[in-house]
């Protein structure tokens, strides 16, 4: 699992790109559904606060993990493990695209 952070609409988000287990009794050795884990958080890093906004993973559900290629206009590029494909996640709507 990997991570991006940065300022999003007047907040700090954080975004962790991975995968989701399929059997809770066995994640490390059940498939995984690739998604990002997105929290947000005060743009001061010495105040209090921020939450979880949630898990998102594309309709599609590919099987593996993602991982961070790059940033740009808020849009993260992510890759699929194990594949060349890619798939852009927006930061501002928290939506493939």
């Amino acid at each position: 699992m990997n991570a991006w952070n940065g300022p999003i609409q007047n907040q700090w988000e954080t975004v962790w790109a991975g995968g989701i287990p399929s059997s809770k009794a066995d994640p490390y050795d059940s498939v995984h559904s690739a998604a990002v884990f997105v929290s947000t958080g005060p743009s001061d890093p010495n105040a209090s606060g921020g939450q979880m906004l949630g898990t998102f993973a594309p309709q599609s559900h590919p099987t593996g993990e993602f991982s961070v290629v790059s940033e740009q206009n808020d849009r993260l590029v992510l890759a699929l493990s194990g594949t060349s494909v890619q798939y852009s996640f927006n930061l501002d709507t928290l939506s493939y695209n």
